[in-house]
């Protein structure tokens, strides 16, 4: 990634008075796989070894204008042809503004009475003097070899139960019923211990829509791994496990994301019965810790997190994929067991899990909304 601006963070009272500033390190990566894929989606490129090194600039703010950045815009090229894509930064940084406030209400800087919002500022690095050079770094990874098949995803969605709420612009995603119900079965056998595995799936074109979407197939539980009421670690034994499976199962599938389970009901078990019922701990969400190992391990964006919660009220399942450079809550389409013609695959008992469409509320939330005073 390389960009000819250094970026900050300022952390305002909401008549604009200004409370903290501080320079910001952003992980662009997501942001670059987002245009990534959306090159794949709409030009059937996937513009990662061999193509450019990818270039970002800012895109002023609308009303307050610059310094201050309303998206960030990535550029990047493959083949000839160049793909661009927008990530509004009142998403793209609302994770960072977090911690940076959560530090400031820490040191005694920002009260937990004060109401703030923030803003991201871009300068050009000639500006800044001392000398700086040019925000550049170079990686080198060695990303799944990627391949599309031909799939009739819209007659497949036709025919399934659609899951949660969809954004149109979200890739699409099929997920066969009896995985998920073996997931299901899984959680309710690790009792107070988190569990987890790998989905696999491949990628999917269906010439009819003009746009690829993703079918899960299969899942590998996790093997090897370290887990207690909180936590649950993936070891280098459990991935060579997982590599193992994908092999002997030769089907070419990627390894399209992961699951975990969220042992809520072990959680919450001295709160009363009342409370767990509305517990935000009770609905599916990604900790922090999730988020770091999703970002490692899966960064491509067409990849996905299945959350499993296990509450007093019984299963609930979640789904997140990457949005604009972000983890967000999303929907999928249910792909019931037995399907007529030439589209069904195998037939399995029915599903007996919940489904969860919820999305839960984070306590303390920063507006996603930049607002600035008139400058």
């Amino acid at each position: 990634m390389h960009s000819d601006y250094r970026f900050v963070l300022e952390v305002r009272t909401l008549d604009g008075a200004v409370l903290h500033r501080e320079a910001l390190s952003p992980d662009w990566e997501p942001a670059v796989e987002a245009t990534r894929l959306a090159a794949l989606r709409t030009g059937g490129v996937w513009p990662h070894t061999g193509s450019t090194t990818p270039r970002l600039e800012p895109v002023w703010h609308a009303a307050a204008g610059e310094p201050f950045v309303q998206a960030v815009r990535v550029h990047t090229e493959c083949e000839g042809r160049e793909w661009v894509t927008d990530i509004p930064t009142s998403r793209y940084f609302n994770g960072t503004a977090r911690s940076v406030v959560a530090a400031q209400l820490a040191a005694g800087r920002i009260h937990a009475e004060d109401r703030v919002r923030y803003a991201v500022a871009a300068y050009a690095v000639s500006e800044q003097g001392h000398g700086a050079p040019p925000l550049r770094f170079v990686t080198t990874d060695r990303p799944q070899t990627l391949s599309v098949r031909d799939r009739r995803l819209a007659e497949l969605r036709d025919l399934s139960l659609l899951c949660g709420e969809v954004d149109p612009a979200d890739l699409g995603v099929v997920l066969p019923e009896e995985v998920l119900d073996e997931i299901c079965r899984l959680t309710r056998d690790a009792g107070d211990r988190e569990t987890g595995g790998i989905l696999l799936g491949h990628l999917c074109r269906d010439g009819r829509v003009g746009d690829i979407g993703l079918e899960v197939t299969a899942h590998v539980p996790a093997r090897h791994t370290v887990g207690d009421a909180v936590k649950l670690t993936f070891t280098s034994d459990t991935w060579t496990d997982v590599r193992a499976a994908v092999a002997l199962r030769r089907a070419d599938e990627l390894l399209v994301g992961w699951w975990h389970s969220h042992p809520a009901a072990a959680w919450c078990r001295q709160c009363p019965s009342e409370r767990q019922r509305v517990c935000q701990l009770s609905t599916g969400f990604l900790s922090s810790d999730d988020q770091a190992l999703h970002r490692v391990m899966f960064p491509e964006a067409y990849t996905q997190a299945l959350v499993v919660t296990n509450s007093i009220v019984g299963l609930e399942t979640k789904l997140f994929g990457w949005r604009e450079g972000v983890l967000q809550p999303r929907g999928f389409h249910l792909r019931r067991a037995r399907i007529p013609g030439s589209l069904a695959r195998d037939s399995v008992r029915p599903l007996a899990s919940a489904l969860g469409a919820a999305c839960a509320e984070e306590p303390h939330a920063l507006p996603d909304a930049i607002a600035l005073s008139s400058q």
